[in-house]
């Protein structure tokens, strides 16, 4: 026994005490005072040591049209998908008491069994203990509580044995454009590539490309995997009213592309994330008469998914303004006048840059560094404004190549070019590749570039192999177009690198360096420019020709009248 001094307590004469502190087990003990030196009467202690759960788990069944196999959880709090039905099973490690659940304070059916699996007495439930179970559908996240009572009356804490169930709701799909993120224009004969990325918590079910044409009613279109062979060059595209997505000039559109099904998702339903890519063929949309779209005109387009639950959601709206190929050309040589005028700035903005660039001497080190710094800065802006600019003439020559205005062979020939591409980029990376096709690229997100450089790169090494056999405007556009994709992806960039370098060493070497990437740089943009010269001196030839024949057609049917005796 160990021996401890008791306290006299003030101000009562004869009282002793003494205060046992951190007990954790019980024990016994006797007083021993004045004359009083025996060892009795000896006094016990008993500590109640609250029971505690053991083995808690859970049985998950998910909701049938998830397709997912029960799920067994170690654990009292879990997270669930909507819908999930819920057997929590526990032991108690004290025999033969009771228990009781709480489901947000509110008390819910206890099941028992007074056998426990063998497997039970590894979780530390003592022999002969009892399996508590209670169930539940999980249809919003909840907290729940168990209460033990021990056959003596003790009860464990009620603020330990809490848990909580958190459920994930199933939001319905969510279909986004990737591209055109907003509103185009191309012609009744043009072509629009469409690329959208559907997203959902579970599994994709079915995804329709939605067409609304003016005086229709709203076609819905089926969307489906795309296979490997349809990235083959030369195949025939799935989404395509005919082979290779051509009508027959002066021909009827044959069958329309709402009638059936469109290739164009990357895997196979039941995935949780879809891309899907439609190159939709104007000509094959037919009005309320039947007959193939005719400028003006707006066509609208969206994409509608209904995931594994069957909730069904669309995307936005994205509208296709149809305009005469004439109306085009007019709008984009004010584009042409404007990018013009940038290129000039640049060239301009780099001649001054140019100026502030010199070889540091002894003399002069601080005043050339702080130079190279602030050649650094203007070149990064520099690099930025060039990318922008060239991003503009790829739109310009998107929208033209697409609009299918320029020559007919070379326009179908990069629209080849581009369709190979984009199948190549948007199909499932883990379908066998074509013979000979290229190597299939990594899954994209929403926010990959859809248009990148080396795209354009394909269409100029094209022309520079002489496969497009064009000699019209559409040729003078992908000259500058080579410039504008060189100078924004190689020079640009190797300018403003080189400008880091010097401004961080200041060596004679470096900055040598820097001026011959500048030289560089300014021969690019010389280069573009001389191209854009050439291509608006064409186009607005060509322009003003065909207004010179639109109106001599004007003036024949004005004379045809005329011998009729019609026009007064």
């Amino acid at each position: 026994a160990l021996s401890h001094r008791m306290r006299a307590v003030s101000a009562q004469a004869g009282l002793f005490e003494y205060e046992f502190r951190d007990v954790r087990g019980g024990f016994s003990f006797f007083v021993r005072g004045g004359d009083d030196r025996d060892d009795a009467p000896v006094h016990r202690v008993i500590v109640r040591v609250p029971p505690h759960v053991v083995g808690l788990r859970a049985q998950l069944e998910f909701p049938a049209y998830l397709g997912l196999p029960p799920r067994h959880v170690d654990n009292g709090s879990f997270s669930v998908p909507e819908g999930t039905r819920v057997a929590v099973s526990f032991e108690s490690d004290t025999p033969k008491g009771s228990a009781e659940a709480f489901l947000d304070e509110v008390p819910v059916a206890i099941e028992t069994a007074n056998v426990v699996a063998p497997e039970a007495s590894g979780r530390g439930a003592p022999a002969g203990a009892t399996t508590f179970t209670f169930r539940t559908i999980a249809v919003k996240s909840f907290r729940y509580r168990v209460r033990l009572v021990a056959p003596d009356g003790r009860e464990n804490d009620p603020a330990v044995d809490v848990y909580e169930v958190a459920v994930e709701p199933d939001t319905p799909a969510k279909p986004e454009w990737v591209w055109p993120r907003g509103p185009i224009e191309t012609t009744p004969q043009g072509r629009v590539p469409l690329f959208a990325q559907t997203r959902d918590d579970h599994g994709i079910a079915v995804l329709t490309l939605d067409i609304e044409v003016p005086g229709t009613s709203m076609k819905s279109i089926p969307l489906t995997l795309r296979t490997s062979d349809d990235t083959a060059p030369g195949a025939p595209d799935p989404g395509d009213p005919t082979p290779g997505g051509r009508v027959p000039d002066g021909s009827s559109p044959p069958e329309s592309a709402v009638q059936r099904s469109v290739a164009a998702n990357d895997r196979a339903y039941g995935a949780d994330s879809i891309r899907s890519y439609v190159p939709l063929e104007i000509a094959s949309l037919t009005g309320a008469d039947g007959k193939p779209l005719t400028a003006p005109s707006r066509v609208t387009v969206r994409v509608t998914a209904r995931d594994s639950k069957g909730q069904e959601s669309s995307g936005a709206w994205t509208s296709i303004d149809l305009l005469k190929p004439d109306e085009l050309e007019r709008s984009y040589s004010s584009r042409r006048t404007s990018l013009k005028t940038e290129i000039e700035g640049l060239r301009d903005e780099l001649k001054q840059i140019r100026g502030l660039t010199g070889i540091p001497t002894d003399a002069a080190a601080d005043v050339e560094r702080r130079a190279l710094r602030d050649v650094q800065y203007r070149l990064g802006k520099l690099r930025a404004d060039v990318d922008r600019t060239a991003r503009g003439v790829t739109s310009l020559f998107q929208s033209n190549v697409y609009g299918r205005i320029g020559g007919k062979a070379a326009t179908e020939r990069i629209l080849s070019i581009l369709d190979h591409r984009h199948r190549s980029l948007w199909i499932q990376p883990t379908l066998d590749p074509a013979p000979n096709a290229p190597p299939v690229a990594a899954f994209l997100d929403v926010d990959d570039e859809v248009f990148p450089y080396d795209l354009f790169r394909e269409v100029t090494q094209a022309r520079r192999d002489r496969r497009l056999l064009d000699s019209d405007v559409l040729d003078r556009l992908v000259a500058v177009l080579e410039g504008a994709v060189t100078v924004a992806a190689d020079s640009g960039p190797a300018a403003h690198e080189a400008a880091v370098v010097a401004a961080r060493t200041g060596t004679e070497a470096d900055v040598t360096a820097l001026l011959a990437a500048q030289a560089r740089l300014a021969a690019g943009i010389e280069t573009v420019l001389s191209a854009m010269k050439q291509w608006q001196s064409l186009a607005e030839l060509t322009l003003f020709v065909r207004r010179l024949i639109e109106e001599q057609e004007v003036l024949r049917g004005d004379i045809r009248n005329l011998g009729n005796g019609t026009n007064k």
